[in-house]
């Protein structure tokens, strides 16, 4: 209570916090805020679930946890740890694994990929940018589900490449806002940056996930 009156003031936006904080602990610490100060401390409580690791629940004791900078040390960039990260909504039990960072690295890739091919065609097509805000902010107002969120600009970058497989040249507004709409997610889309692996390596990529799915 302390802590947040000093940095955030006697009333902010959002607290948010672990299920286990749902009772008696945030209950406690706004009760203390009360008191202090005579207003309720934030006015959204988010509280999330309990993350697994590789089907384990996750426990310092365990150690079965990583950290980001064993993540990164690993060559998965911050961008992709975030992208796996909001594929899942905050109230829904997580199970974190490395295949699914590789899956969200992978992701990362296409979207990339798509919105560099978008700017090298300079074209005037803009598709329906507008329907795409509008679907994204409406799952992001629904308890700030980001994984539908997601879900719905990853369909609008494969309808931006089936146009463009037809011959439809997009317009670069519609990279703009396909890397507008992640970077609000925290992922930043740089259509600079160079891909190290080749075509052959996703190629490589997509017949294991292939297999993978096929429990072969």
């Amino acid at each position: 209570s302390v802590m947040s009156q000093k940095y955030l003031g006697d009333e902010f936006d959002i607290h948010a916090g672990g299920k286990d904080h749902i009772f008696p602990h945030h209950p406690n610490e706004r009760a203390q805020a009360f008191a202090a100060s005579g207003k309720g401390q934030a006015r959204y409580w988010l509280h999330n679930e309990f993350i697994h690791v590789e089907g384990e629940k996750m426990s310092k004791s365990e150690g079965n946890f990583y950290t980001v900078r064993e993540l990164l040390e690993k060559g998965f960039s911050g961008d992709v740890i975030r992208l796996y990260l909001i594929s899942t909504h905050y109230r829904t039990e997580t199970d974190f694994s490395i295949e699914g960072l590789e899956k969200a690295e992978k992701e990362s890739k296409k979207i990339r990929r798509t919105v560099q091919r978008i700017n090298s065609q300079e074209g005037e097509e803009q598709l329906d940018i507008q329907s795409l805000e509008e679907d994204f902010e409406s799952e992001m107002d629904d308890d700030l589900n980001t994984a539908k969120a997601k879900q719905v600009l990853m369909k609008f970058v494969n309808k931006a490449n089936s146009e463009m497989d037809s011959g439809v040249e997009l317009s670069s507004s519609v990279a703009d806002k396909i890397e507008e709409l992640f970077q609000i997610l925290g992922v930043n889309i740089d259509p600079e940056a160079t891909e190290s692996e080749s075509e052959m390596a996703d190629l490589l990529m997509d017949i294991r996930d292939e297999a993978r799915e096929e429990e072969d």
